[in-house]
């Protein structure tokens, strides 16, 4: 009897943990879809600052993107392809890119898209050679994952959290949404669901509408552009290895799979490089065995599901040159490089011309 009343109260104690942790959301894991709402009922829609969307959120918060859109182009990746973009007047696409997409977020991703949408849906992938080296893993999760929630709603960081937001706000559990309170900042044409200004005020980037990443200096139009190191420099320890990690290949074939079965029409695609950047990977013998049996076997990969895939690496392949990066890091192509990409990427799916107008 004791035994059952030890674990009832446990229980018990457990789930008013939850119940506070999940009802302050003190690291905002969970995704409120007010933020979205707000900006999509401008005219014309506002930008969403990352201040407002915590990182753990931006997988679900780019899937009710997909949804309010009724997209029927997509492009997926990382930051690398956060510049293809809609066409001017284009309303069912979205960018469904994310920092820390890898392989393995591709099948739970699909599954949500094909459960959400009826027919026809284009699908822009943008794979990229560090998926597969043993070293990547992935961070960005499209699938439901109750045991991922629990997780979050009982870690005792979490409650530390929690409990130091009551000390300082003890009205918060009877009144949460006023911890999560928004504005509309604009300056000049560009609006934008903020947090504090953080985006006008030099400290956040941004969603745009339609799904794209905008680096803070790009929506205030600095004149000067911030370094921000290579790509393949930071990325360096993900390209090493002698060969293509078999768990990442199995989780890009799962997701292909699923694809056909869709009926959908796939593009798979590796986004520029800077002469540069590629020159390194190239020399490099620690990263060049990975780097080249990627772009040696991602096409047929890709074609064995009866699908395309476009080496867009070399940046003359479609018309970008070398100063075409955000942060002239190497490996961010720019809105001017996205667009070209983009043109390229519809061009291979069979697109209408009206959709590249502009």
């Amino acid at each position: 009897m004791r035994f059952v009343a030890f674990f009832a109260a446990l229980a018990v104690a457990l789930a008013a943990i939850a119940y506070v942790d999940w009802r302050l959301d003190p690291f905002g894991d969970r995704y409120h879809p007010d933020v979205l709402a707000t900006a999509l009922g401008r005219s014309p829609p506002c930008y969403v600052a990352w201040e407002v969307v915590a990182e753990q959120a931006w997988p679900t918060y780019k899937l009710d993107l997909f949804h309010r859109r009724h997209a029927d182009v997509v492009v997926v990746g990382t930051s690398r392809v956060a510049k293809v973009g809609a066409w001017p007047g284009e309303e069912r696409f979205v960018n469904l890119s994310v920092p820390g997409t890898g392989a393995e977020s591709l099948p739970g991703l699909f599954d949500r898209l094909h459960g959400g949408h009826s027919g026809r849906l284009v699908v822009y992938l943008g794979t990229d050679a560090f998926w597969f080296g043993p070293r990547w893993r992935t961070k960005a999760w499209f699938d439901v994952s109750y045991l991922r929630d629990l997780k979050y709603l009982l870690s005792g960081q979490t409650l530390r959290q929690s409990l130091d937001v009551l000390r300082r706000a003890p009205g918060s559990l009877l009144h949460p949404d006023a911890l999560r309170a928004v504005e509309v900042d604009r300056q000049g044409g560009t609006c934008v669901v903020d947090r504090g200004n953080s985006v006008f005020r030099g400290g956040s980037n941004a969603w745009a509408p339609d799904g794209e990443l905008f680096f803070q200096y790009e929506l205030v139009h600095a004149t000067r552009i911030p370094r921000n190191g290579s790509l393949v420099g930071l990325y360096h320890g993900f390209y090493a290895g002698r060969s293509l990690d078999g768990g990442h290949l199995e989780a890009l074939g799962d997701a292909l799979a699923k694809a056909r079965g869709y009926g959908w029409t796939v593009v798979g695609f590796h986004a520029p490089i800077s002469t540069r950047g590629i020159r390194r990977l190239e020399t490099d013998p620690t990263t060049a065995p990975l780097f080249h049996r990627f772009r040696a076997q991602m096409p047929g990969l890709f074609a064995r599901y009866g699908f395309r895939f476009l080496d867009l690496t070399n940046v003359r392949s479609v018309g970008c040159s070398e100063s075409d990066f955000s942060f002239e890091d190497d490996g961010h192509p720019d809105v001017s490089c996205g667009r070209r990409v983009r043109r390229a990427l519809d061009h291979a799916a069979g697109l209408r011309p009206a959709m590249q107008s502009g």
